[in-house]
């Protein structure tokens, strides 16, 4: 049983993707390939990452057809808000980067105690 079964309860997921240069993007990407119905790539802000252009490149190699470029995550999101299905909110999986998570975060005031 896959992420989206077990998780997403068989609704589209949707990746945020944000990852730091010195990680192996396509290591990461290949085994959520089959399953993600798009990527949006993102900056990660204060720190060397990969050019979003270059995480759509690679996500184009794994079959992931589907992709988007965002200057952060929340235009990320509102670009896949404004795609979603009325009725069904789309299943988002922030992706990449720790610090990129931390961003998120504390962009909802939740950063751990």
């Amino acid at each position: 049983m896959c992420i989206r079964d077990r998780v997403a309860h068989g609704r589209p997921v949707h990746l945020v993707l944000g990852m730091l240069a010195n990680k192996d993007v396509e290591g990461l990407l290949a085994p959520f390939a089959p399953f993600i119905a798009s990527l949006t790539a993102v900056p990660v802000p204060g720190h060397a990452h990969h050019a979003p252009a270059e995480l759509v490149e690679t996500a184009h190699r794994l079959g992931i057809t589907s992709t988007a470029v965002a200057s952060e995550v929340p235009t990320a999101l509102r670009m896949l808000v404004g795609r979603a299905s009325v009725g069904e909110p789309p299943v988002v999986l922030v992706l990449g980067s720790l610090y990129l998570a931390g961003t998120v975060l504390e962009a909802n005031d939740e950063l751990p105690d």
